[in-house]
């Protein structure tokens, strides 16, 4: 370890497939939670694995250059960054704007709104708000200007891409800096954890943000500091914590090592299934003081309770304090803290025991492949949905209908989903390995390490 810098001693990440499995499964989780009526809330929590998983990766790949390199070159690393998000989510965007220049020219000028029904002038108002949307999606400032949890807008899944390349940003210069010295490290660590507490308690009280209280106002300039820890940023930094724990973990592993990483993965398992069913249907059990939990009913012939609403946006509501949706139950005061703690288990386990049985799990073959396209699924799913609804929503109401449009939705967002990924992820894959901070790099194309040296201006591998 070089005198007063802090090196990585894990070995190299390389290719993980339960990382994509995770990924995988964890998009289908969201496409299907997308489909699904109210009373849900426990799959959005799904959210912190993904910014669990990614700041882990992010941090420990710049440690992997810092280790390698001797340095961290940004310009290469936002350079990937871009190559990477950008084109696949500015041609949702495009096509977002192709949508409103459409209605706004062809359809909406030829509409009485004083005779349109409530959900026709909802629609209008959903269209005439695109370019607002698409601007915030583009800045990726999405949420600060349309928070999660205060309404959602046409783009809404770009609130949690906005935190994450936020973060990017803020972790590639935050590494660079706590790499300085070996101290610094461990005090980042140390300070993730405490404002990931610190967080935790403030959402557990219902204090959904850090400024300017608890009383809630619209006003743009201040709803997003509002309704900030129901966007989670928290959770990043508990990823960030666990890659620098998982830096001071040599290679190999120490047998009680390997033994002390899978237990907690397992609990990590038990606790990230616990968080996704504890809202679904009708699952649930008192626990008196606590509140209500919902778990499978496994008794036959047991009456299921009707699902309450446990919607967690009417906690935010205009000039009044923040509130409980529902008194007995009120998921995300302790819903996201748990699943945080629960990914960061999983992915420790994910990384470094990639014997164990729930890594096997992840790393079946269509977790692995949903995983390699989840992040155009993520950005295409819902105006796929929008557009399926449009073409056969008169099924819904026969017999059998509903069904069918389900399986008609998913169908669709997945095989568009993939040729957006093939037409445009794939195209730019040997770009960004022009800009990679290491020597030789996993190309995603072939599965194989290449020589960065090597790679031709057109991004291909020399011969």
């Amino acid at each position: 370890m070089t005198e007063g810098r802090f090196i990585s001693v894990a070995p190299k990440l390389g290719h993980v497939p339960g990382f994509d499995g995770i990924r995988g499964f964890g998009v289908m989780i969201v496409l299907v939670g997308h489909l699904l009526p109210k009373g849900y809330d426990s799959l959005n929590a799904i959210i912190d694995t993904f910014f669990v998983l990614s700041a882990f990766l992010i941090v420990s790949l710049l440690m992997q250059e810092h280790r390698s390199q001797g340095r961290i070159d940004l310009r290469k690393f936002f350079s990937r960054r871009a190559i990477r998000l950008l084109p696949n989510s500015y041609a949702v965007m495009g096509v977002w704007m192709l949508i409103w220049l459409l209605l706004s020219q062809l359809v909406i000028p030829g509409i009485d709104r004083s005779t349109a029904t409530p959900d026709m002038l909802d629609a209008i108002k959903s269209v005439e708000s695109i370019p607002g949307n698409v601007a915030a999606a583009a800045l990726y400032v999405y949420h600060l200007v349309y928070p999660v949890g205060t309404g959602a807008g046409p783009l809404v899944q770009f609130w949690s891409l906005s935190v994450e390349e936020q973060f990017y940003g803020i972790a590639a210069v935050g590494v660079a800096w706590m790499l300085i010295t070996k101290r610094r490290a461990k005090s980042v660590a140390v300070a993730c954890v405490a404002i990931f507490v610190w967080v935790a308690i403030s959402r557990y009280r219902a204090d959904l943000g850090p400024w300017p209280g608890r009383t809630y106002s619209p006003s743009i300039w201040t709803r997003g500091l509002h309704a900030l820890w129901l966007a989670r940023p928290d959770a990043l930094l508990v990823g960030v914590a666990a890659a620098v724990i998982n830096a001071r973990l040599p290679d190999p592993l120490s047998e009680r090592a390997k033994r002390i990483i899978t237990a907690l993965a397992w609990v990590g398992t038990v606790g990230f299934v616990g968080v996704l069913i504890s809202s679904v249907g009708p699952f649930v059990v008192s626990l008196g003081p606590i509140g209500q939990f919902r778990i499978p009913q496994l008794l036959p012939g047991m009456p299921w309770p009707e699902a309450r609403s446990t919607e967690l946006w009417c906690a935010v509501a205009k000039g009044k304090p923040m509130r409980p949706c529902d008194e007995t139950f009120w998921f995300f005061r302790w819903g996201f803290s748990a699943m945080a703690i629960s990914s960061a288990f999983i992915t420790m386990g994910l990384a470094r025991t990639r014997e164990w049985s729930v890594a096997k799990f992840f790393g079946w073959r269509p977790f692995r492949w949903l995983g390699e396209i989840s992040y155009s699924l993520y950005l295409w799913h819902l105006l796929v949905y929008l557009a399926v609804s449009i073409v056969l929503g008169g099924l819904a109401d026969k017999p059998g209908g509903a069904l069918i449009l389900f399986v008609a939705k998913l169908g669709a967002a997945i095989a568009v989903s993939y040729t957006a990924h093939k037409q445009i992820d794939m195209r730019m894959l040997g770009r960004k390995l022009k800009y990679a901070g290491e020597a030789t790099v996993l190309d995603r194309r072939t599965g194989k390490e290449v020589d960065v040296t090597a790679i031709t201006k057109d991004g291909d591998a020399a011969p």
